[in-house]
């Protein structure tokens, strides 16, 4: 139990402007500790091939309390089109780039074979921050699960075949839970 009183709306309007700002400065925080997270998984992961790599990456996300402490939150911003383009923008900018370099670090050990390392990252984030359990995901489970099975085929069929059996069912098991 805290000894320290909660500081009212007052004092916390004192600080910022509106709700808004608030959530921007709580959703910077959140990235900061992401990065780190991220950061953490690649160095404690690296001894392992690309597609072992990715998929520890994609285990670490689904389990991961920093990523989805903010979720009740997000479902309330999810109609405002200008706080989904700027996390759209944020996800793209910082990690595209890392699952391209894992997805290239597979094809350099033979675990992925696709042409597109870049391309594939990007619709690879797209695909699942967004179109499965974001802004514009459906939301009855039935649904995420035919997703996640698109996801799937569309990703084996440019040779980033990530999504394991285990992979899959603790995705499921996610999106049962609503995130």
């Amino acid at each position: 139990m805290s000894l320290v009183p909660s500081p009212s709306k007052g004092a916390i309007y004192h600080h910022f402007q509106s709700k808004d700002e608030i959530i921007l400065k709580v959703m910077q925080h959140r990235k900061d500790l992401m990065v780190e997270e991220i950061a953490q998984t690649l160095q404690a992961t690296e001894q392992l091939s690309g597609k072992e790599q990715l998929q520890a990456l994609v285990k670490a996300n689904l389990e991961s309390q920093t990523i989805h402490a903010m979720d009740s939150v997000m479902d309330e911003y999810d109609k405002d089109a200008g706080f989904g383009l700027a996390i759209l923008q944020d996800n793209l900018k910082i990690s595209a780039s890392i699952i391209a370099s894992i997805i290239k670090k597979g094809m350099a050990d033979g675990s992925f074979q696709t042409q597109f390392p870049d391309e594939g990252a990007e619709v690879f984030l797209l695909l699942l921050n967004f179109w499965l359990v974001g802004q514009f995901s459906e939301k009855s489970f039935e649904k995420q699960a035919d997703r996640l099975c698109f996801i799937r085929f569309m990703l084996e069929s440019i040779g980033i075949d990530i999504l394991s059996d285990e992979l899959m069912e603790q995705t499921l098991t996610y999106l049962k839970r609503g995130r």
